[in-house]
């Protein structure tokens, strides 16, 4: 079992992957943050991957870096971290702009090719939010399916959907599963401030468990609500909407939800708590003090 975090990492100082477009350097980033991971026994990580304008120019800069990928690779392998990466909100498969579902399944292509070469075993993950339900929320979901079935086999084995905050529910969502296959990610956040149909969530973690594939181990995306007023300066304050992250972890409630976990079989829980390996380093000494059994689990 993995526990992981995405994004940036402040412990290195630096941005990470962020908002790189150069596959060099965006390699390079990546290769300080495995061993930032592999120092920590990380083995759960989303970086943020490199945004190409096309995918021949990811196919040109691949070209010039196969040996450096082939070696980072080794180092994935060798630390046994798990890569998953997230489409970007600007890329949907539920619209009616072709051009749009076009640039969506040519990320996704390119994303997957990527991936597979850093993670050559079958772990590697695509998690993508539905997108827009727009004027016909039957129609976006015709579309949606359409188009994931039209996808490459590798991207269609990578892919998986995750329930939204608002739009669709996860029980909306599991309807597409049982439509063509998606594996599903719940995310507990969304689920508590978005599940109209008031499914439990002993019910909900049971469905999406059962969504994966035996070769797969299922994912979730843990995080808690932030409590905290903000100020915005000249005296006003910004109060909690409840579909804000939070900056740590919860351990109390992460250990509650890790145990419903417990008896279903294998399964990965990313943290997407905005401190991101803060919260995670936090989390470990928590666990340490308040479960150790669990965080043994985590860290085996």
């Amino acid at each position: 079992m993995r526990l992981g975090f995405p994004g940036r990492v402040y412990g290195l100082g630096i941005a990470g992957t962020d908002e790189e477009s150069d596959l060099g350097k965006w390699l390079a980033h990546l290769s300080d943050l495995v061993r930032y991971l592999t120092k920590h026994q990380i083995r759960l990580y989303r970086p943020i991957f490199p945004d190409f304008s096309s995918a021949a120019v990811y196919e040109s800069e691949l070209l010039d870096q196969s040996a450096f990928v082939a070696l980072l690779a080794q180092e994935i392998a060798n630390a046994d971290i798990r890569l998953t990466a997230h489409m970007p909100l600007t890329l949907v498969l539920s619209t009616a702009d072709d051009a749009q579902a076009d640039a969506t399944a040519d990320w996704l292509t390119w994303a997957s090719h990527l991936l597979s070469l850093l993670t050559p075993g079958n772990d590697g993950l695509l998690v993508a939010h539905f997108g827009g339900i727009y004027a016909d929320k039957e129609a976006a979901i015709a579309a949606f399916c359409k188009r994931y079935e039209a996808l490459p086999e590798r991207v269609r084995g990578m892919l998986c959907l995750e329930n939204d905050d608002h739009g669709l529910s996860f029980a909306e969502v599991m309807c597409i599963h049982q439509r063509v296959g998606v594996p599903i990610v719940l995310d507990n956040l969304h689920f508590c401030v978005n599940n109209p149909e008031r499914m439990p969530l002993a019910t909900a973690l049971e469905q999406a468990m059962a969504s994966w594939p035996l070769d797969k181990v299922p994912k979730v995306h843990y995080c808690d609500p932030r409590t905290e007023a903000r100020g915005l300066g000249r005296g006003r304050v910004k109060l909690p909407t409840w579909t804000e992250h939070s900056d740590f972890v919860n351990p109390f409630a992460l250990i509650d939800f890790a145990q419903r976990l417990a008896n279903l079989g294998p399964v990965d829980i990313m943290l997407e708590a905005k401190a991101r390996d803060l919260a995670w380093l936090k989390l470990r000494d928590d666990l340490m003090r308040y479960a150790p059994a669990l965080n043994g689990m985590f860290a085996g």
